[in-house]
Formats: C-alpha cells, sequence, structure tokens
C-alpha cells in the first residue's frame, strides 16, 4: 500500500491524483508513481493492490502536480537552486511499461529568486507556491495553464516589508498560458495568492481557490490579463 507510513517516514508525504479511464494514478512529491484500476477501487475488496509504476524521474524532486490527456502524463514540479526556484513540466507516453519522461517546457526565464539587495526579504527553499496544470482551450488553440510564483512585481518586496520586516519573498502567483505547439508562454492572469486548486469547467471556465494571510481564502473564476488583488489587497489580516 503506497500510502503506508513504512515507505514515506512518520509522516505521509503529499500526494496528488488523477485518473484515466481504467486507473488511478497516484504520484508523491519525491516522484513515486502509482497505479490501481478504478473497477478494483470500486469494488467490493478492501485489498487493493497499487502498482509501481518504473520511470526515470530524478531524485530530489518537488512534485506539485499531475495531469492525463489522450495517455500522456504531465507532471509539474519545482527546480530548486541556491537562491532560486523555477518550474518544469515533464510527459510520458502511458502505453510504456517503463515512463520516460522528457521535458514538456521549463521556466527557467521566470525564475523565483531572493533579493540579494535586502537582507530582510530571504528566499524559502524548497517552499513553493502553485505548480498545479490543467489543459483548456483558448482562441481555438490547446493550452496548458499553470500557477507559477514569481518574485518581479514592482509592489515587491517593498508592500512586504511595510507589513512584516521579516517577511519572505514575493510570494504572489500568475497563472500561465502555454500553447501546446509552440511552447509560447502568456500570463493569462496575475494577483494570486498559494492557489491550491484548480479546474476548468466543461464550458473552458478556469476556477481557483486562492489562500489568503490568516483566512481570507477566495474561490476566483479567472479570467484573462485579470489581477486578483494579491499583495495589494486580501481579505485576510
Amino acid at each position: 500500500d503506497p500510502l503506508s507510513t513504512k515507505r514515506h517516514g512518520k509522516k505521509v508525504s503529499p500526494f496528488y491524483i488523477e485518473n484515466s479511464e481504467k486507473y488511478l494514478f497516484i504520484i508523491f512529491k519525491n516522484g513515486d508513481l502509482y497505479k490501481i484500476e478504478l473497477e478494483s477501487l470500486f469494488g467490493n475488496t478492501k485489498n487493493h493492490q497499487f502498482k509501481y509504476i518504473k520511470n526515470n524521474l530524478p531524485e530530489f524532486i518537488n512534485v506539485k502536480d499531475i495531469l492525463i490527456d489522450n495517455n500522456i502524463i504531465y507532471v509539474s514540479l519545482a527546480d530548486s537552486t541556491s537562491n532560486c526556484q523555477s518550474m518544469r513540466v515533464l510527459e510520458a507516453n502511458l502505453l510504456n511499461d517503463t515512463l520516460n519522461f522528457t521535458e514538456f517546457f521549463s521556466l527557467k526565464n521566470f525564475q523565483h529568486c531572493e533579493d540579494k539587495k535586502n537582507e530582510n526579504v530571504k528566499f524559502k527553499k524548497g517552499f513553493y507556491n502553485g505548480g498545479r496544470i490543467e489543459i483548456f482551450f483558448f482562441d481555438d488553440r490547446k493550452k496548458m495553464i499553470l500557477a507559477a510564483e514569481f518574485a518581479d512585481d514592482d509592489l515587491l518586496p517593498e508592500l512586504f516589508l511595510k507589513r512584516n520586516k521579516k517577511s519572505f519573498v514575493d510570494d504572489t502567483v500568475k497563472h500561465l498560458m502555454i500553447d501546446f505547439e509552440t511552447k509560447k508562454i502568456d500570463i493569462y492572469a496575475s494577483g494570486h495568492r498559494n492557489p491550491q486548486g484548480l479546474v476548468v469547467t466543461k464550458n473552458e471556465k478556469i476556477l481557483t481557490t486562492d489562500h489568503g494571510v490568516r483566512g481570507g481564502d477566495e474561490i476566483n473564476k479567472v479570467e484573462y490579463k485579470q489581477h486578483y488583488g494579491w499583495p495589494i489587497a486580501s481579505y485576510g489580516e
């Protein structure tokens, strides 16, 4: 059972789930990937048999989401260096016994870095808001939407330092739109904070859940080129 604490320590590692027509897939933060037949999962048996899926995902990764589309599995992960981190999305063909992940796209040019000029603004390594991914159509073109954290707003870090002298560097999140064919990246919407939920409805509407400071959680209908308040305004305190 992959949810057992025996493999992942005393505290269960964060994991993400996605389903195909036949299987439920579970991927842990460290890249361990499993599947189970949906028929078995919802049957009368209590002995659920999860199958480990061999793959070439790198060690010590920080998985943020999983998505399946037409027998292709996509995994988003946060890359960390000494003072920066950014997002990558990898893809693999589910029809293969061993999943050979290759790069779908990388956000190396959109990194989240600490402000070396200001000692009060520190980089919290390993902590990355966002990472959720979904597929939708925009102007009749297939796109992927990705929630990604940045530190490039003109208002920051000044606003954070006024609120809290020990504040970490900007945790504002933008939703990026990536074209499947050209890999061109566009900012779809901005002003989000710690969005942990992302869904695209049947009529191509995008909904997110944003977590505010000390409360102030929101459900937002995300529209193109709109700003959703953070860090200028929040319902939290």
